[in-house]
């Protein structure tokens, strides 16, 4: 029989063992490019201010959106706003070599609770979360409104909400209430979406009594009293009407004690046709849609106790809806036990991509670069924490693609922790996709998993066990095809809740309180020289390429310690051509100038022999 103390003493086991958690894993195949730590900065002020969610613009600008916690957070008017802002949402932005942000607005409350600075590291379940940002650079998010209309027209923060609303912020940081008061049956906002029309796709939890629109799968009437299912909606472009709304499902009703495991979307990606990819969590009932793939366990429970479910079960759902809002397919993913997907994309063959946690040891997995990590099945997991996984599903959601544990920590899935105090923290795992469309994920990580794989070109520099003593973070990634891991690194931040990369494929990464870029380069400078070698009298081409520059600056040639040519960097390359009249072995160096995170750095110093031109025929 499960009890508090037994709990403790399966985490106690793990935790004195986890070193050796992952120590029998083959090396990895270091064929990915090497990141550089480019700036990592905290966002907010003296308090525990969370952040939650994270978008990148192909410019580079960082959107992120969170939970304010701290009298001193700035760009907060503390004079306008009880307790100088706690409690309150807030969205900044920050351009890409900014440490400052562009703008910081506070947008309404992430809960309906009051003093919601209780859950500023773990949010009430009755909450909102999501960002999004539309071509033009507008960050929408959903948040509780603020009495007296405090959002929109300025006044005195009270303390005391309305309904949710979809609020948009300009370019320069202005709000508006952008979208109609939502269905007050939607209890839980876990993600939001904008496509290139302006429609705004929601997802999250929903009671019953949900306003569906005509012909959906699950209506209204679906859903009985006192289940609370997964949801999805589109709002049409204006936000003032709803395009559709429906169930996700029929299965979800409240078990108790198991307040933290809502059935619920936790994240939503939209094609360029309009299209809405959803991920989350779901009752073991829920029903897959014929020819989907139907994985993980349709028992509700595993273990009872007087007659009630105890050790209770779960599955990821992956569910595709058309722009009208019928279901294409519904895909459910997991094991025997708690399984719930917390992040998605969708490549350019309509295959999505998901990153979650699992507590299930029999975790599907497929590929020749999934790992099995048998400690953690054998041992860790047999006690039913949670570690990551990453999947890819065809784009008609019949076929499991790829699949692999990804040894991320945690332990907000476990029955122990959630009936005796266990790790609560929302700990999700994010995926993003590269530009050659490898998959990318990273997530926390416990501090004991010090054996975890690092490949050659691991981040520099080496990341140190961050200072609350939570520990470090993991970043893989995974070939397209999902045959090779190609990179493996810790990262030294605390949490992980969002990572995205521009088009000049600098990548960003959200934890709990911080902004981190990396950039990728074996230097922060690095140069080639042709021809080489070269003739005395004959133009030679230095290329320097900048990591991190975003095209800002100049790059200074010397040759024996003097300059003898400058250039501006132009994507990510500064190239200057030289004309060298003597004869000899020339030390060439290029120097960075300018506002990146590298001014003043230097690359190697590379010898050049330099021929006479009757030698160079």
């Amino acid at each position: 029989m499960h009890s508090a103390r037994a709990c403790f003493a399966h985490a106690i086991n793990c935790f004195l063992a986890a070193g050796a958690s992952v120590a029998g894993i083959a090396a990895a195949s270091p064929t990915g490019p090497p990141f550089l730590v480019a700036s990592e900065f905290r966002v907010g002020g003296a308090g525990f201010d969370r952040l939650s969610d994270l978008v990148v613009d192909a410019a580079g600008n960082a959107y992120v959106t969170g939970v304010i916690s701290s009298y001193d957070f700035p760009g907060v008017n503390t004079a306008a706003v009880t307790n100088g802002g706690v409690d309150m949402r807030f969205v900044a932005r920050f351009a890409p070599l900014a440490r400052m942000p562009t703008f910081t607005a506070v947008v309404g409350s992430p809960t309906k609770v009051l003093r919601a600075s209780r859950y500023a590291k773990d949010f009430d379940r009755d909450e909102v979360r999501g960002l999004a940002v539309d071509a033009s650079g507008n960050a929408f998010v959903v948040a509780y409104d603020a009495p007296l209309d405090f959002v929109v027209t300025g006044g005195v923060y009270r303390e005391s909400i309305g309904p949710k609303y979809v609020y948009k912020l300009s370019t320069a940081g202005q709000v508006s209430r952008h979208s109609i008061a939502l269905d007050p049956a939607i209890k839980r906002v876990g993600a939001i979406a904008v496509d290139a029309s302006g429609a705004i796709y929601l997802t999250g939890s929903a009671t019953a009594g949900l306003v569906t629109t005509s012909g959906v799968a699950y209506p209204t009437a679906s859903v009985g009293a006192n289940c609370i299912v997964p949801f999805a909606m589109k709002l049409a472009s204006s936000a003032q009407s709803v395009a559709y709304a429906t169930y996700l499902g029929t299965a979800g009703c409240n078990r108790p004690g198991m307040q933290y495991i809502d059935q619920t979307g936790f994240a939503i990606a939209v094609d360029a046709s309009g299209n809405a990819f959803i991920t989350g969590q779901a009752e073991p009932e829920a029903v897959a849609t014929a020819g989907a793939l139907d994985l993980g366990t349709k028992v509700r429970a595993t273990f009872y106790m007087g007659g009630s479910a105890f050790d209770t079960a779960s599955h990821a759902f992956v569910t595709k809806l058309s722009p009208s809002g019928s279901i294409v397919y519904s895909a459910r993913l997991g094991g025997s036990l708690r399984d719930r997907g917390t992040s998605i994309v969708v490549d350019s063959s309509g295959n999505a991509i998901v990153a979650g946690k699992t507590s299930s040891k029999d975790f599907p997995t497929r590929g020749s670069a999934a790992a099995g990590y048998p400690f953690v099945l054998q041992d860790c997991l047999l006690f039913n924490p949670e570690v990551g996984f990453l999947s890819k599903i065809s784009a008609n959601g019949s076929t499991l693609l790829f699949s692999t544990y990804v040894p991320l920590d945690g332990g907000q899935l476990d029955d122990c922790g959630a009936r005796f105090g266990g790790t609560m923290q929302w700990q999700p795992a994010r995926v993003t996709l590269d530009s050659s469309g490898n998959m990318v994920v990273a997530g926390y990580t416990n501090a004991n998993n010090r054996d975890l794989p690092s490949t050659t070109g691991a981040i520099l520099p080496e990341p140190f066990q961050s200072t609350d003593g939570i520990g470090q973070q993991l970043l893989q990634i995974y070939a397209a095809d999902g045959n090779a891991l190609l990179y493996s690194s810790p990262i030294g931040l605390s949490g992980v809740h969002g990572i995205g990369f521009d088009a000049r494929q600098v990548l960003t990464i959200a934890s709990d309180a911080h902004l981190q870029r990396l950039v990728t380069g074996i230097l922060p400078v690095e140069i080639a020289l042709s021809p080489n070698p070269a003739c005395a009298g004959q133009a030679t081409t230095i290329t320097a390429t900048v990591a991190g520059a975003f095209d800002v600056g100049t790059v200074d040639v010397t040759s024996d310690g003097a300059v003898v040519g400058s250039a501006p960097v132009s994507g990510g390359v500064a190239t200057k051509s030289v004309t060298l009249s003597t004869a000899g072995l020339r030390k060439i160096r290029a120097t960075y100038h300018g506002a990146g995170p590298f001014d003043g750095q230097s690359s190697v110093e590379v010898y050049l022999p330099v021929n006479q031109a009757g030698a160079c025929q």
